[in-house]
C-alpha cells in the first residue's frame, strides 16, 4: 500500500520549467558559491574514466548508498522577494515504517508577480511556505542532509536570524550542516537533482568568504550543529579537508556537560576495539545515564571478531580530568592526504595517567598523531566520523573555556600533574 501511495504522488508532481543560470551574475568570477550535498556517487562512466578506463567493481557504483547528479539548474533570487515555497516528495521505504521525504523544488515568490517566476525543480503536494521580512536579507539555507539527499531546510538570515526548520514530516534524523551560507545576501541558487529529490544545494554570493571558514560552518553535523561556544580544536583534525568539504558526517558527544558541570562526575570510559576504534562510552558516579560517541554499533554478523572493550577509570570526583589524546595509525597503509583510519586511541589525563586502547605504542611500524586542547580550555566532548563497516575514521576534541574549580585540581593545573 505504501508503494502505492508514492506511486500516487509522484505523478501528482509538476516540473518547474529549466531555467538558465542566474542573470544577475554578469561576472562569475566576481562569485562565490557555496554548496552542501549528500553522498555522491559516481556513475558508471565517471568511474571508468577516473579509474583510468579500466573496469569498475560494480560494488563502488550500485545503488546500496549514496545519490547521483543526473542534471543541475539555477536561477535568480529576487532581491525584492516576498515569500519562499518548499517542496517535498516520499520516496522509498519499507512498509512498516513512515517513506523518507525528500526536498524536490524550490519557489521564490517576487513582491511584483509581473517580475516572473524564481523556481527550481519540481511542485508537489507537500509544500511549505515561508513569509520573508523585507528588513531581513537572506544568506544561505541551513540543511539535513542524509547520504541520498537533503530532507530538511532552514533559512538563514543576517545577524544570526533563522526560520524553523521546514521538512516533508516530523522525525528527520539525517545531520545537519550550515554548509550552504556565507557572509552576504545570496543572489543565485542552484540544485542537483538525482531523479525527483535535490541532492545537492547551492546559494551565489557576491561577498567572499572570510578566509579560515570554522569547521562547526563547514561540516555536516549529527545530531544537530554544535551551536553552543565550543573550540572544536580543528587545526589539529587529521584531515580537515575531508570533514569540511564532502559527505563524511561528524557524531559528537558533549561527555562533560555544558561549561564542564558533568567531569566531576566521570568514572570510567569504555573504548570498543575491533581493528580499530568502533565506540566509546562515558560512565558516572552519580547514576547519570552514560554518554556514547558514534551511531553505528558493532555488528557482530558483520564481522565475527569478538569486540575488545577496554575500561579506563578515571577519578572525576577528585578532580582527574581527560587532558589530551593521542591516535594511532599503521604506518604500513598510512597515506598523505587520504582518510587513514586510526587503529587506536590513548587518553591522557591530567594526573599523568595514559592508557592505549587499540594499536600502537612502541611497536615499530606505527606513527602518532597528538590532539591537545587549546591553551585554557578543558576537553569536555569528541566528535567522529564513522563508517558502519570500519569504525571511526577521526576523532577530534571539543574544548570549552570553564569558569569555575573543577575538584581539588584547577584550571591552571588541568594540563600538568596534580
Amino acid at each position: 500500500m505504501g508503494t502505492i501511495h508514492n506511486l500516487v504522488d509522484i505523478l501528482r508532481l509538476e516540473q518547474m520549467p529549466m531555467t538558465q543560470p542566474p542573470r544577475s551574475i554578469t561576472s562569475p568570477e566576481r562569485y562565490i558559491w557555496e554548496e552542501i550535498s549528500g553522498q555522491l556517487v559516481p556513475t558508471r562512466a565517471e568511474a571508468v574514466t577516473a579509474n583510468n578506463n579500466q573496469a569498475v567493481p560494480s560494488e563502488i557504483i550500485d545503488f546500496g548508498s549514496g545519490c547521483r547528479e543526473m542534471y543541475t539548474a539555477s536561477m535568480d533570487y529576487p532581491s525584492q522577494a516576498s515569500h519562499i515555497a518548499f517542496y517535498f516528495v516520499s520516496l522509498g521505504g519499507a512498509a512498516y515504517a513512515p517513506p523518507p521525504m525528500f526536498l524536490c523544488g524550490i519557489e521564490v515568490f517576487h513582491r511584483n508577480p509581473d517580475d516572473g517566476q524564481f523556481l527550481l525543480g519540481y511542485r508537489s503536494p507537500i509544500r511549505r511556505i515561508h513569509i520573508l521580512d523585507p528588513e531581513k536579507s537572506v544568506t544561505g539555507f541551513n540543511v539535513t542532509v542524509g547520504s541520498r539527499g537533503i530532507s530538511s531546510i532552514q533559512i538563514q538570515f543576517v545577524e544570526g536570524f533563522k526560520s524553523c526548520w521546514y521538512q516533508g514530516n516530523s522525525g528527520d534524523e539525517n545531520p545537519e550542516s550550515m554548509r550552504a551560507v556565507g557572509p552576504g545576501r545570496i543572489c543565485g541558487i542552484k540544485a542537483s537533482f538525482d531523479g525527483l529529490k535535490i541532492v545537492s544545494l547551492g546559494v551565489a554570493k557576491l561577498q567572499v568568504p572570510e578566509p579560515g571558514t570554522s569547521l562547526k560552518e563547514s561540516g555536516i553535523w549529527y545530531p544537530e550543529i554544535p551551536r553552543f561556544p565550543v573550540c572544536l580544536n580543528e587545526e589539529i583534525l587529521p584531515n580537515l579537508a575531508f570533514y569540511s568539504t564532502g559527505y563524511f558526517p561528524l557524531f559528537w558527544v558533549r561527555f562533560g556537560g555544558a561549561r564542564g558541570e558533568y567531569l566531576e562526575s566521570l568514572k570510567s570510559i569504555d573504548i570498543t576495539i575491533v581493528d580499530g576504534v568502533w565506540g566509546i562510552e562515558f560512565a558516572y558516579c552519580d547514576g547519570r545515564a552514560p554518554e556514547k560517541l558514534g551511531r553505528h554499533p558493532y555488528d557482530i554478523d558483520l564481522d565475527p571478531e569478538i569486540p575488545n572493550i577496554l575500561t579506563i577509570e578515571v577519578d572525576g570526583p577528585r578532580g582527574e580530568r581527560i587532558s589530551s589524546i593521542s591516535l594511532w595509525y599503521d604506518s604500513d597503509t598510512f597515506a598523505q592526504g587520504q582518510i587513514n583510519k586510526p587503529c587506536g586511541i590513548e587518553i591522557h589525563t591530567n594526573w599523568g595517567n595514559s592508557r592505549l586502547c587499540g594499536d600502537g605504542g612502541t611497536v615499530v611500524g606505527y606513527l602518532k598523531k597528538d590532539l591537545e586542547p587549546e591553551e585554557g580550555t578543558v576537553i569536555t566532548g569528541f566528535y567522529a566520523n564513522q563508517l558502519p563497516t570500519a569504525g571511526f575514521t577521526t576523532i577530534g576534541l571539543m574544548s570549552e573555556r570553564v569558569e569555575f574549580e573543577l575538584g581539588p585540581c584547577s584550571l591552571a593545573s588541568l594540563r600538568l600533574d596534580c
